[in-house]
Protein backbone atom coordinates (compact mmCIF):
# COMPACT_ATOMS: atom_id res chain seq x y z
CA UNK A 1 0.00 0.00 0.00
CA UNK A 2 1.29 3.51 -0.72
CA UNK A 3 2.61 4.95 2.39
CA UNK A 4 0.62 8.20 3.69
CA UNK A 5 2.22 11.72 3.50
CA UNK A 6 1.00 13.86 6.26
CA UNK A 7 2.30 17.37 4.73
CA UNK A 8 -0.27 17.09 2.15
CA UNK A 9 -3.75 17.92 1.85
CA UNK A 10 -5.57 15.14 2.32
CA UNK A 11 -9.21 13.47 2.85
CA UNK A 12 -8.89 12.65 6.66
CA UNK A 13 -11.89 10.07 6.33
CA UNK A 14 -9.80 8.33 3.88
CA UNK A 15 -6.96 8.29 6.32
CA UNK A 16 -9.08 6.81 8.76
CA UNK A 17 -10.61 3.93 6.41
CA UNK A 18 -6.66 3.04 5.66
CA UNK A 19 -5.69 3.36 9.12
CA UNK A 20 -8.57 0.98 9.79
CA UNK A 21 -7.64 -1.47 7.53
CA UNK A 22 -4.21 -1.32 7.85
CA UNK A 23 -3.45 -0.20 11.56
CA UNK A 24 -6.34 -0.75 14.12
CA UNK A 25 -7.46 -4.23 12.36
CA UNK A 26 -3.69 -5.29 13.11
CA UNK A 27 -3.42 -3.82 16.32
CA UNK A 28 -7.06 -5.16 17.95
CA UNK A 29 -6.40 -8.52 16.67
CA UNK A 30 -2.91 -8.69 18.16
CA UNK A 31 -3.51 -7.38 21.40
CA UNK A 32 -6.49 -9.92 21.76
CA UNK A 33 -4.61 -12.61 20.42
CA UNK A 34 -0.89 -12.33 22.12
CA UNK A 35 -2.28 -10.15 24.73
CA UNK A 36 -5.02 -11.90 26.51
CA UNK A 37 -5.43 -12.65 30.14
CA UNK A 38 -5.60 -16.38 29.24
CA UNK A 39 -1.85 -16.16 27.25
CA UNK A 40 -0.17 -13.53 29.36
CA UNK A 41 -0.57 -16.32 31.75
CA UNK A 42 0.08 -19.34 30.09
CA UNK A 43 2.63 -21.46 32.42
CA UNK A 44 4.42 -22.57 29.10
CA UNK A 45 4.99 -18.61 28.06
CA UNK A 46 9.05 -18.16 27.46
CA UNK A 47 8.53 -14.52 28.17
CA UNK A 48 6.78 -12.10 30.66
CA UNK A 49 4.38 -10.38 30.82
CA UNK A 50 5.83 -6.77 30.19
CA UNK A 51 8.10 -8.73 27.28
CA UNK A 52 5.10 -9.77 25.63
CA UNK A 53 3.50 -6.14 26.05
CA UNK A 54 6.82 -4.48 24.90
CA UNK A 55 7.01 -6.78 21.97
CA UNK A 56 3.82 -6.26 20.36
CA UNK A 57 4.13 -2.25 21.04
CA UNK A 58 6.88 -2.12 19.16
CA UNK A 59 5.64 -4.41 16.01
CA UNK A 60 2.53 -1.73 15.70
CA UNK A 61 4.69 1.05 15.97
CA UNK A 62 6.64 -0.58 13.02
CA UNK A 63 3.97 -1.12 10.99
CA UNK A 64 2.43 2.43 11.87
CA UNK A 65 5.85 4.13 10.35
CA UNK A 66 5.75 2.33 7.54
CA UNK A 67 1.99 3.88 7.22
CA UNK A 68 3.49 7.37 7.71
CA UNK A 69 7.33 7.55 6.74
CA UNK A 70 8.89 10.37 7.68
CA UNK A 71 6.25 11.99 10.37
CA UNK A 72 7.43 12.20 14.12
CA UNK A 73 5.62 9.36 15.86
CA UNK A 74 5.54 10.15 19.29
CA UNK A 75 4.80 6.71 21.63
CA UNK A 76 4.68 5.80 24.93
CA UNK A 77 8.10 6.45 26.88
CA UNK A 78 9.97 5.80 23.52
CA UNK A 79 10.53 9.70 23.32
CA UNK A 80 14.30 9.05 21.91
CA UNK A 81 12.73 7.63 19.10
CA UNK A 82 10.67 10.84 18.09
CA UNK A 83 11.79 14.13 16.54
CA UNK A 84 11.49 17.82 17.86
CA UNK A 85 8.38 18.59 19.36
CA UNK A 86 8.53 21.65 16.75
CA UNK A 87 8.53 18.93 13.80
CA UNK A 88 4.85 18.63 11.83
CA UNK A 89 3.24 16.81 11.13
CA UNK A 90 3.24 14.36 13.89
CA UNK A 91 1.56 11.54 15.30
CA UNK A 92 0.25 10.41 18.91
CA UNK A 93 -0.16 7.04 19.98
CA UNK A 94 -0.36 4.83 22.58
CA UNK A 95 -0.97 1.51 21.49
CA UNK A 96 -1.25 -0.25 25.12
CA UNK A 97 -3.26 2.12 27.48
CA UNK A 98 -3.83 0.09 30.33
CA UNK A 99 -0.94 -2.22 30.51
CA UNK A 100 -0.59 -2.96 34.16
CA UNK A 101 -4.32 -4.18 33.89
CA UNK A 102 -3.36 -6.46 31.81
CA UNK A 103 -0.86 -8.06 34.02
CA UNK A 104 -3.14 -8.45 36.82
CA UNK A 105 -5.48 -10.41 34.31
CA UNK A 106 -7.73 -7.86 32.88
CA UNK A 107 -8.99 -6.37 29.64
CA UNK A 108 -9.93 -2.50 30.70
CA UNK A 109 -7.34 -1.90 27.28
CA UNK A 110 -7.55 0.50 24.92
CA UNK A 111 -5.35 1.40 21.83
CA UNK A 112 -5.21 5.34 21.13
CA UNK A 113 -4.09 7.60 17.89
CA UNK A 114 -3.65 11.12 17.22
CA UNK A 115 -2.98 13.36 14.24
CA UNK A 116 -1.58 16.64 15.09
CA UNK A 117 -0.63 19.45 11.98
CA UNK A 118 0.28 22.45 13.58
CA UNK A 119 -2.75 23.33 15.90
CA UNK A 120 -5.33 20.70 14.28
CA UNK A 121 -6.14 17.65 15.23
CA UNK A 122 -8.17 16.44 12.12
CA UNK A 123 -7.88 12.94 13.07
CA UNK A 124 -7.75 10.88 16.72
CA UNK A 125 -8.97 7.23 17.58
CA UNK A 126 -9.42 5.52 20.40
CA UNK A 127 -10.15 1.59 19.78
CA UNK A 128 -11.08 -1.02 22.53
CA UNK A 129 -9.56 -4.65 21.58
CA UNK A 130 -11.57 -6.79 23.92
CA UNK A 131 -14.38 -5.07 23.35
CA UNK A 132 -16.98 -3.83 20.44
CA UNK A 133 -16.59 -0.41 19.35
CA UNK A 134 -14.30 2.44 18.33
CA UNK A 135 -14.57 5.69 18.89
CA UNK A 136 -13.43 8.09 15.68
CA UNK A 137 -12.92 11.86 15.65
CA UNK A 138 -12.78 13.50 11.68
CA UNK A 139 -12.16 16.94 11.47
CA UNK A 140 -14.35 17.30 14.50
CA UNK A 141 -17.40 15.08 14.32
CA UNK A 142 -17.02 11.90 16.78
CA UNK A 143 -18.58 9.18 15.45
CA UNK A 144 -19.18 5.73 18.09
CA UNK A 145 -18.72 3.19 15.90
CA UNK A 146 -19.43 -0.69 16.75
CA UNK A 147 -17.13 -2.76 15.34
CA UNK A 148 -19.60 -5.62 13.57
CA UNK A 149 -20.36 -2.46 11.14
CA UNK A 150 -16.62 -1.22 11.04
CA UNK A 151 -15.97 -2.89 7.40
CA UNK A 152 -19.34 -1.20 6.19
CA UNK A 153 -18.15 2.49 7.30
CA UNK A 154 -14.78 1.73 5.90
CA UNK A 155 -16.51 1.00 2.09
CA UNK A 156 -19.49 3.46 2.37
CA UNK A 157 -18.73 6.53 3.42
CA UNK A 158 -22.70 7.53 4.56
CA UNK A 159 -22.70 4.66 6.93
CA UNK A 160 -20.64 6.35 9.59
CA UNK A 161 -23.25 9.54 9.88
CA UNK A 162 -25.72 6.92 11.51
CA UNK A 163 -23.22 6.60 14.15
CA UNK A 164 -22.32 10.36 14.96
CA UNK A 165 -21.96 11.31 19.39
CA UNK A 166 -24.47 14.21 19.46
CA UNK A 167 -23.50 16.74 22.64
CA UNK A 168 -24.46 15.78 26.14
CA UNK A 169 -27.47 18.06 27.67
CA UNK A 170 -26.62 19.89 31.04
CA UNK A 171 -28.41 17.77 34.29
CA UNK A 172 -29.93 20.63 35.86
CA UNK A 173 -28.48 19.54 39.26
CA UNK A 174 -25.42 18.06 40.96
CA UNK A 175 -27.66 14.75 42.45
CA UNK A 176 -27.87 13.79 39.22
CA UNK A 177 -24.65 13.80 38.16
CA UNK A 178 -22.79 10.38 37.53
CA UNK A 179 -19.14 10.72 38.47
CA UNK A 180 -16.08 8.39 37.86
CA UNK A 181 -13.01 9.35 39.59
CA UNK A 182 -9.44 7.86 40.47
CA UNK A 183 -9.05 9.42 43.69
CA UNK A 184 -6.86 7.65 45.24
CA UNK A 185 -3.53 9.23 44.55
CA UNK A 186 -5.82 13.25 44.52
CA UNK A 187 -4.98 15.17 47.53
CA UNK A 188 -6.75 14.42 50.79
CA UNK A 189 -9.22 17.82 50.95
CA UNK A 190 -9.90 16.28 47.17
CA UNK A 191 -10.83 13.12 48.93
CA UNK A 192 -12.85 14.25 51.48
CA UNK A 193 -14.78 16.59 49.42
CA UNK A 194 -15.85 13.46 46.98
CA UNK A 195 -16.39 11.29 49.70
CA UNK A 196 -18.60 14.32 50.58
CA UNK A 197 -20.20 14.27 47.00
CA UNK A 198 -21.01 10.41 47.68
CA UNK A 199 -23.71 10.86 49.68
CA UNK A 200 -24.87 14.21 48.17
CA UNK A 201 -25.58 12.39 44.43
CA UNK A 202 -28.56 9.99 43.87
CA UNK A 203 -25.87 8.18 40.96
CA UNK A 204 -23.17 6.16 41.74
CA UNK A 205 -19.52 7.35 41.92
CA UNK A 206 -17.78 4.84 40.01
CA UNK A 207 -13.82 4.00 40.55
CA UNK A 208 -13.00 2.31 37.26
CA UNK A 209 -9.51 0.36 36.48
CA UNK A 210 -6.93 -0.22 33.56
CA UNK A 211 -7.37 2.20 30.42
CA UNK A 212 -7.40 6.31 31.51
CA UNK A 213 -8.68 6.69 27.20
CA UNK A 214 -11.35 4.12 28.16
CA UNK A 215 -12.04 5.86 31.56
CA UNK A 216 -12.27 8.79 29.46
CA UNK A 217 -14.62 8.08 26.74
CA UNK A 218 -17.33 7.20 29.43
CA UNK A 219 -17.92 10.82 28.75
CA UNK A 220 -18.76 10.23 25.25
CA UNK A 221 -20.99 7.27 25.93
CA UNK A 222 -22.59 8.71 28.33
CA UNK A 223 -22.26 7.00 31.44
CA UNK A 224 -20.29 9.64 33.96
CA UNK A 225 -20.92 13.46 33.27
CA UNK A 226 -17.82 13.97 34.98
CA UNK A 227 -14.13 12.06 35.62
CA UNK A 228 -11.71 13.16 37.68
CA UNK A 229 -7.96 11.74 37.84
CA UNK A 230 -4.43 12.22 38.85
CA UNK A 231 -1.62 9.68 38.98
CA UNK A 232 0.48 9.27 41.73
CA UNK A 233 4.01 11.07 41.86
CA UNK A 234 4.15 11.74 38.13
CA UNK A 235 2.18 13.89 35.47
CA UNK A 236 -0.40 12.42 33.00
CA UNK A 237 2.02 11.78 29.83
CA UNK A 238 0.51 13.25 26.87
CA UNK A 239 0.05 10.40 24.81
CA UNK A 240 -2.05 8.87 27.09
CA UNK A 241 -4.72 11.80 26.78
CA UNK A 242 -4.16 13.46 23.27
CA UNK A 243 -7.18 11.69 21.54
CA UNK A 244 -9.64 11.64 24.62
CA UNK A 245 -9.38 15.38 24.96
CA UNK A 246 -9.89 16.00 21.75
CA UNK A 247 -12.92 13.73 21.21
CA UNK A 248 -14.05 15.64 24.35
CA UNK A 249 -13.72 18.33 22.94
CA UNK A 250 -15.22 17.78 20.02
CA UNK A 251 -18.59 16.89 21.21
CA UNK A 252 -18.89 20.12 23.44
CA UNK A 253 -17.08 18.67 26.45
CA UNK A 254 -14.34 20.28 28.94
CA UNK A 255 -10.87 19.23 29.49
CA UNK A 256 -8.58 20.31 31.57
CA UNK A 257 -5.90 20.38 34.47
CA UNK A 258 -6.63 20.60 38.33
CA UNK A 259 -6.28 23.83 38.12
CA UNK A 260 -8.49 24.25 35.01
CA UNK A 261 -6.14 24.61 32.37
CA UNK A 262 -6.52 23.14 28.77
CA UNK A 263 -3.66 21.02 27.33
CA UNK A 264 -1.20 23.26 26.15
CA UNK A 265 -0.10 21.86 22.81
CA UNK A 266 1.99 18.36 23.63
CA UNK A 267 2.35 18.65 26.86
CA UNK A 268 2.22 16.29 30.39
CA UNK A 269 -0.37 17.47 32.79
CA UNK A 270 -0.84 17.29 36.29
CA UNK A 271 -4.41 15.88 36.46
CA UNK A 272 -7.55 16.17 34.65
CA UNK A 273 -11.33 16.74 35.30
CA UNK A 274 -13.53 16.41 32.35
CA UNK A 275 -16.83 16.98 31.85
CA UNK A 276 -19.61 16.07 29.38
CA UNK A 277 -20.28 20.06 28.59
CA UNK A 278 -19.77 23.38 30.32
CA UNK A 279 -22.71 23.54 32.37
CA UNK A 280 -21.95 20.17 33.91
CA UNK A 281 -17.92 21.04 34.49
CA UNK A 282 -19.04 24.43 36.21
CA UNK A 283 -21.24 22.72 38.67
CA UNK A 284 -19.01 20.21 39.48
CA UNK A 285 -16.27 22.35 40.14
CA UNK A 286 -17.99 24.70 41.94
CA UNK A 287 -19.45 22.39 43.97
CA UNK A 288 -14.87 21.04 44.79
CA UNK A 289 -13.63 24.70 44.56
CA UNK A 290 -16.50 26.21 45.64
CA UNK A 291 -17.92 28.27 48.90
CA UNK A 292 -19.64 25.39 50.17
CA UNK A 293 -16.26 23.07 50.19
CA UNK A 294 -12.45 23.02 50.05
CA UNK A 295 -10.45 23.39 46.91
CA UNK A 296 -9.27 20.92 43.86
CA UNK A 297 -5.44 21.50 44.79
CA UNK A 298 -4.60 22.37 48.14
CA UNK A 299 -4.58 25.86 48.85
CA UNK A 300 -4.43 26.89 45.20
CA UNK A 301 -8.63 26.44 45.48
CA UNK A 302 -9.69 29.60 46.93
CA UNK A 303 -10.85 30.08 43.45
CA UNK A 304 -14.62 31.17 42.89
CA UNK A 305 -15.75 29.49 39.38
CA UNK A 306 -15.59 32.25 37.13
CA UNK A 307 -11.73 32.47 38.28
CA UNK A 308 -10.86 29.29 37.29
CA UNK A 309 -12.42 29.38 33.81
CA UNK A 310 -11.08 32.37 33.11
CA UNK A 311 -14.87 33.75 32.60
Amino acid sequence: MKPINLNMELDFFDVYRRLSCDYFDVVERTISERLSPTTLRSPERLESASESIDNVLHYCVDNLKSIFPGSGIFWDDQREDAPEYGCCPRVVVDVVDGARNLQKGGTEVSSTLAIVRGDDIPLAIVSYPFGKERIVDVNGEVYWIPNHIEKRVDFIRGEIDRYRALPWKPKEMLEDFRVSERYDVLDDDIRERLDELRYKVNGTIIRPAGSLAKMLMAIVSGSCDVFITRKKNRPINFYDYLAPYNIIKDIGGVFTDLDGNEPDGISDMDGIIAGSCVENYEMFVGWMGGDEGMGLVGKKAEWEIGGLLGF
